[in-house]
């Protein structure tokens, strides 16, 4: 989902792979690993995306699939399914074997961590609130949202692990939502006109309250 507001912006798109290519190569080239995708309403099959993906496959050392213990693929609907078969031919026999499907966070979490409550309680609060959502609406249960809630539930729910590039400072934990919007109103020099929101149309402040409070990525024309 992070991915759509960028989807037709190649230069961003390129960032994006780089960053996650340079992540995973610390981590992928070093050590055993498990790899969890979250499935969403992202069509890989888009020719910006599926161009950038068949290029990782080709560019990718051998380690990334010898050092992989297992690859989970989280709400995985039947056309995810079916894209996934579409790629037959790009993946090795040894990838497909580590291939799983997992219908929920929960039992992903028993699956990982069987014994071991907190530390599954941790790795639930490391999926972005947007894939909580889409797990509650698929469990039946009510989505998280973060206005009226708790800070401290807030933080212990989806908080993210932030270090800000203009202070070196670190911050645990702390609501995704903030990191958007200060990173929204610093990235077009818009925090001392933050009171002209109040300002503008009701219809436009709602609308973004609404992405905000969902934690959906924040639009580009923002």
């Amino acid at each position: 989902d992070f991915l759509l507001p960028i989807i037709d912006d190649c230069d961003e798109l390129d960032r994006a792979f780089r960053f996650l290519l340079l992540t995973m190569d610390a981590i992928a080239m070093r050590r055993k690993y498990v790899l969890v995708y979250c499935s969403s309403a992202l069509d890989w099959n888009h020719p910006n995306l599926s161009e950038r993906l068949r290029l990782a496959f080709d560019l990718l050392p051998r380690r990334y699939t010898k050092n992989l213990k297992s690859c989970y693929i989280l709400h995985a609907s039947a056309s995810t399914r079916w894209m996934i078969w579409t790629y037959w031919a790009w993946l090795s026999a040894a990838l497909w074997e580590k291939i799983e499907y997992v219908h929920s966070i929960e039992k992903l979490c028993e699956d990982l961590y069987p014994d071991d409550e907190a530390s599954g309680a941790e790795l639930r609060r490391r999926f972005p609130q947007v894939v909580q959502r889409l797990d509650a609406d698929q469990q039946g249960e009510a989505p998280p949202v973060n206005f009226g809630v708790p800070l401290r539930k807030l933080c212990n729910g989806f908080g993210v692990d932030f270090t800000d590039k203009t202070t070196g400072r670190w911050y645990p934990k702390l609501p995704p939502t903030v990191i958007f919007l200060c990173e929204a109103l610093e990235r077009d020099a818009a925090d001392e006109d933050f009171g002209k929101l109040f300002d503008v149309d009701g219809s436009a402040v709602f609308s973004l309250l609404d992405v905000v409070d969902k934690g959906f990525p924040l639009p580009r024309d923002l």
